[in-house]
């Protein structure tokens, strides 16, 4: 299972992202971000 949290939460200049690594590892990250590419 994979988290992401809202750039914002993490400030100003976060507004606008998504962040994955929040709660995750290196591994679950890296297959979140191929599943996304995957999307587009």
């Amino acid at each position: 299972m994979w988290f992401g949290t809202p750039g914002v939460g993490f400030g100003e200049a976060g507004e606008g992202y998504f962040r994955l690594t929040a709660f995750g590892n290196y591994e679950n990250t890296l297959k979140a971000i191929e599943r996304i590419c995957l999307q587009n």
